[in-house]
């Protein structure tokens, strides 16, 4: 089974799958950008675009998000917590991710407690920088594998 994420620049065996890994194969991925300080929202697609995704939808609020989110199939979710007026995007990230959305979250208030807050997934705290943001995805995606991977039955090969 081959997994095409583009986060390595070689080849890794995990979990029992071959992983290969080229940025031209991100191309094909989708991500949701959860974020309402627009200034950050364009230095994520920054990030974003020069680890190789270019099919990025984009939403400052939770309404338009749910939305995305149900308008076509995504790849990763990479969701700011809170999006001011106290709304977050903990439970848009959840449900994401029981739909196989590798889902990420971000912020710059009280890492300590939105770490908390989004236990089980990958947090990154802001500012973001490329090699954390990198090193995250892999992290997630690594994570989502361990969690959604068919089991295998002891003394199977």
């Amino acid at each position: 089974m081959y997994r095409t994420l583009g986060l390595w620049p070689d080849c890794v065996l995990c979990f029992g799958m071959k992983y290969v890994m080229t940025s031209d194969l991100l191309t094909g991925m989708t991500v949701l950008l959860v974020e309402d300080d627009l200034r950050i929202l364009g230095q994520l697609e920054t990030l974003l675009n020069t680890l190789g995704y270019r099919e990025i939808r984009f939403s400052p609020n939770l309404e338009d998000a749910r939305r995305l989110a149900q308008a076509a199939p995504l790849d990763v979710a990479l969701l700011g917590v809170n999006l001011g007026s106290g709304i977050q995007t903990v439970q848009l990230g959840r449900d994401l991710a029981r739909r196989g959305v590798c889902t990420l979250f971000m912020s710059g208030f009280n890492a300590e407690d939105m770490a908390r807050a989004t236990r089980g997934f990958e947090f990154l705290e802001k500012p973001l920088s490329l090699p954390r943001l990198k090193s995250a995805l892999n992290r997630a995606f690594l994570r989502q594998d361990a969690v959604t991977r068919e089991p295998v039955a002891l003394g199977a090969a």
